[in-house]
């Protein structure tokens, strides 16, 4: 019964998040131009989470919809500190794969609605 419920536990977020499976940004996953949409303090921030599989160690990024967003937008930290986007699109997950013991990787997403932005999530760190 345990193996079957840590199958269960790491394939969640495959089996309904449908997430992505790429760590890099590919012409795919970023094909939306950066907008530069006013922030509204009002809008609605999607909360987000990571599931790790307990095996695999893989980890997917997930997040809740938010009423009337267009899209959402995933960034990482990077090695010098700051933040790169990393997916754009209307997914509610993506997966990043095995990230090496020791490293830390910070991970925040917004909603993107027709005139306006949300602010960044409270980062998730994996």
């Amino acid at each position: 019964m345990r193996i079957i419920l840590k199958i269960f536990i790491f394939l969640l977020p495959i089996l309904f998040c449908n997430c992505k499976r790429s760590f890099e940004p590919t012409e795919s996953n970023t094909n939306q131009k950066e907008v530069n949409l006013p922030v509204s303090d009002s809008a609605q921030i999607p909360k987000i989470n990571a599931m790790i599989g307990i095996e695999s160690g893989e980890i997917a990024i997930i997040w809740e919809a938010c009423i009337d967003a267009r899209r959402y937008e995933l960034e990482k930290t990077n090695p010098t500190g700051g933040w790169d986007i990393i997916y754009s699109g209307t997914e509610l997950s993506y997966g990043v794969g095995i990230i090496p013991n020791g490293v830390s990787i910070s991970f925040r997403v917004r909603a993107v609605y027709a005139t306006f932005v949300s602010n960044w999530s409270d980062p998730v760190t994996v």
